[in-house]
């Protein structure tokens, strides 16, 4: 007796802790009860009492964002997305935290998220309908892109992507592709420093791509202009290896070969003299880079460049540069990092995934054990 009672006590203790564990994972936040909402075909809309204009013209601006991506993306997302319009700075539905000037967007959950836009003006007359014009097509594309890589390579975006392309793609649609002359004039600053890096002999790939945003959104045009949307497209539903892979894969250049149609196209685009900038140089980098490779066959050599990539010509003056502090932020290089840091991250993700799934198989193994120890004792 003494036993049975024991063992009668060790069940219902074992009953209690897996309750307790079971109640102690959050339930998911839902911030739809008692928030009013507005939608069409493909949106939904969600705003607080004394917001519905915001609504309205957030859903106009979601509308129009569907029509300039899917011309450039031809990818509906399934089922309607959902964008939330707060009244102040507020901790999302995803968790994240936004703030005035600040619009976010969770792929998974196919939502947007941002503050309503007369409020954001009555912080700074920045945040103007062209501002959100703008961002509701920015992250209307991050909702899209993310939904597609999902679906087709079963990969997440942010472990496929490299920043330059994810928030570049997102400002190329936003800013080109609007066809509206108020944007580009309001970004015209931050774009002009893209068009000086050129103009000044800094315009390499690596350089340009480190201003995710903007840098980012002329290189997307870049390989738009001259490769064209099916490549794009390709990036995003064709399985490779890495993101780079795909890019020579489908672009059929190497990654110092794109370099250079990338400094061509550039130059042609801000009125620069090629040869005169960057001609020395790009013929410097393929001689080193045709060495390395003799030497080492492989794709992971590291072309030494100098902080103002060795000596190149300005469209100011005839003199030679001749500052050389080595650099080693190549693209090869950065497509090798990338590669390690992708297996490094699917490394863990297996271990997280396989704790998760020994206990959740130990809590089903101790609600077995309970549950044959209660019918025994019911049934004598």
């Amino acid at each position: 007796m003494i036993g049975r009672s024991w063992l009668d006590k060790a069940a219902l203790l074992l009953v209690l802790s897996n309750m307790l564990a079971l109640t102690s994972i959050p339930a998911a936040f839902s911030v739809e009860e008692g928030w009013l909402r507005v939608e069409d075909e493909h949106f939904i809309v969600y705003y607080q009492s004394g917001y519905k204009d915001d609504a309205l013209k957030v859903l106009q601006y979601a509308d129009q964002a569907r029509q300039i991506v899917l011309a450039f993306i031809p990818y509906e997302v399934d089922g309607k997305v959902k964008i939330y319009i707060y009244p102040g700075p507020s901790t999302t539905e995803s968790g994240w935290y936004i703030t005035y000037g600040h619009m976010s967007a969770d792929y998974m959950r196919k939502s947007i998220y941002l503050i309503a836009p007369s409020e954001a003006l009555k912080q700074s007359s920045y945040y103007d309908d062209i501002w959100h014009k703008k961002n509701v097509i920015h992250e209307y594309v991050h909702v899209v892109v993310g939904n597609l890589i999902y679906e087709k390579l079963k990969r997440y975006k942010g472990n496929y992507l490299p920043r330059w392309f994810d928030e570049g793609i997102a400002e190329y649609a936003g800013i080109f592709l609007s066809n509206d002359p108020r944007i580009k004039e309001k970004y015209s600053s931050e774009l002009k420093k893209i068009e000086d890096l050129v103009k000044n002999g800094k315009g390499f790939f690596m350089i340009v791509a480190s201003n995710v945003y903007y840098g980012g959104a002329y290189l997307v045009y870049f390989l738009h202009d001259v490769y064209g949307q099916e490549p794009i497209m390709n990036l995003f539903t064709k399985s490779y290896p890495d993101f780079y892979t795909a890019l020579e894969r489908e672009t059929g250049k190497s990654l110092r070969e794109l370099e250079v149609d990338w400094l061509k196209w550039a130059c042609n685009k801000f009125n620069v003299n090629f040869s005169q900038v960057y001609e020395e140089i790009s013929q410097t980098i393929k001689t080193t880079v045709t060495l390395s490779e003799t030497i080492t066959k492989t794709l992971t050599e590291k072309v030494k460049l100098t902080e103002i990539h060795i000596a190149i010509k300005t469209v100011y003056t005839t003199s030679i540069i001749t500052k050389t502090t080595s650099t080693t932020k190549t693209l090869t290089e950065t497509k090798t990092r990338y590669q390690t840091e992708t297996t490094k991250i699917l490394g863990e993700t297996f271990s997280v995934t396989s704790i998760a799934l020994a206990t959740t198989l130990i809590m089903g193994l101790c609600l077995l054990v309970t549950l044959t120890l209660l019918i025994r004792k019911r049934r004598k």
